[in-house]
Formats: C-alpha cells, sequence, structure tokens
C-alpha cells in the first residue's frame, strides 16, 4: 500500500516539474466542496454538490506570484438508480458560474449521464463514464469523461470509523465543440488521503494536477487542491 501511494505521490511531482518547463504560467486553485447524499426506497438515491473554486497563486515565467481570485461556483444535482450489484445510472444537472462575483458572470447549464460500476474489497476501484451536454450564452458543448478512482485504508482490511485510507484516480476528457480546432483532450491526475468519521460522512484532501488542451497549441496545465466533506444524511 504505502508504494502504491509513494508511486502516486511520484507521479505527481514528475508532473509538476515537467509542466514547469513547457508551460509559461501555471495556475493553482483551492476547490473546497460539501457533498450530500440520501438514500431513497428501493434502488433510488439522491446526491447534491456545492464546489467553489479560488485561485490562490500562479507561476509566471519561474515565479511564484501569490493572490487572490474567485474562479468558479457550482451547484450539482443528481439521481442515481442501482441496477445491479455495484452498478448504478445516474442522471444529473449542473448550474455554474466563472467570476461569480463579477456583474455579469459567464453561466453554464450542464445536462448528465454517466455509468458507473465498482470492484474489490481492501482496494475499491471504481470506474465512471460520463457523457455531458453543456449550455452556455454562446457556446454549445459535448463532453465524454472515463474516470478510475481506487482507496484502501492505510491499515486493516477493511476500512472502519476513525481510519485513514488513501485515494487516487485518473480521469479522460474529450470535448466536441463543432468548431474546427476547438476540439481537445484533457486529463486529470489525483492522489491523496481521506478520513471516516463515526457517522459515516468523510472528508477527503487530494492534490489534482490537470494537463489542458493537450498536444495542441494552446496546450496549458493547472494544480487543483480539492478538499471534500461527504455528509450522508
Amino acid at each position: 500500500m504505502r508504494g502504491i501511494a509513494f508511486g502516486f505521490l511520484m507521479t505527481l511531482l514528475l508532473l509538476f516539474v515537467a509542466s514547469s518547463a513547457w508551460s509559461q504560467r501555471i495556475p493553482f486553485y483551492a476547490e473546497p466542496a460539501l457533498s450530500v447524499g440520501k438514500q431513497l426506497k428501493g434502488r433510488f438515491s439522491v446526491n447534491a454538490k456545492f464546489v467553489f473554486r479560488q485561485q490562490f497563486a500562479s507561476i509566471n515565467e519561474q515565479q511564484l506570484d501569490w493572490f487572490s481570485q474567485s474562479d468558479v461556483v457550482e451547484v450539482q444535482l443528481f439521481l442515481n438508480y442501482k441496477i445491479l450489484g455495484s452498478k448504478r445510472l445516474t442522471f444529473g444537472y449542473l448550474y455554474g458560474l466563472d467570476d461569480p462575483f463579477l456583474t455579469d458572470p459567464a453561466w453554464e447549464h450542464r445536462l448528465m449521464q454517466q455509468f458507473t460500476f465498482q470492484s474489490g474489497n481492501r482496494f475499491k476501484w471504481v470506474n465512471r463514464l460520463r457523457l455531458e451536454q453543456r449550455f452556455s450564452a454562446n457556446q454549445f458543448r459535448n463532453r465524454i469523461r472515463y474516470r478510475f478512482t481506487f482507496d484502501s485504508p492505510l491499515s486493516g482490511s477493511k476500512l472502519d470509523p476513525k481510519e485513514w485510507y488513501f485515494v487516487a484516480g485518473d480521469e479522460w476528457l474529450y470535448n466536441f465543440t463543432g468548431k474546427p480546432g476547438e476540439d481537445h483532450l484533457e486529463n486529470r491526475i489525483q492522489a491523496g488521503l481521506g478520513y471516516l468519521f463515526d457517522n459515516g460522512h468523510k472528508v477527503q484532501f487530494e492534490i489534482q494536477y490537470r494537463w489542458l488542451r493537450m498536444l495542441s497549441s494552446r496546450e496549458a496545465s493547472a494544480w487543483h487542491l480539492l478538499l471534500t466533506y461527504n455528509l450522508n444524511l
């Protein structure tokens, strides 16, 4: 287990060094989020998520600049249906604002359809395939996303209350815009730690690296510090 965690953290470190070489500007974001879930009757469940993203620093030509700038606010709603075993179908909706505290912030509506399944006991693997339709004031985009994550307790064969666990994952995204030269590929890799409370709630802290517009003339990168509190009602 320690070897896997060390490997992921070293990968993130190498990505940071490499990104410094190919990008003139690398932004750093703090992204706290609150996720609330509730089991309904039968096979249905619902969950909602509130995300706030704040840029707090950037590297410009090897110089670190500190500042504070609100970037994104999102509200997400999901309805889940359990098929068989660990397989789930999910339909979701997102409303987001870019630069939310400006007089006229840019808005986005997003529809989501996803299929999720998991496997494993001590090492829990979760696979997710998601389709998205994104509507904004002057653009419509489609996006397909595939993500796999895994987590494992840092001690023992299963995760018990008041225990820490390791979590990591990788996600690939492809954006379809319908405009020549605008379709692009993106990768997000992350690793971190989580803690399970007595009441079943969880908190996770992760470091995520985003490789944006991969292998294009507008290639860029960014680092996100993710802090998510998962609340089960």
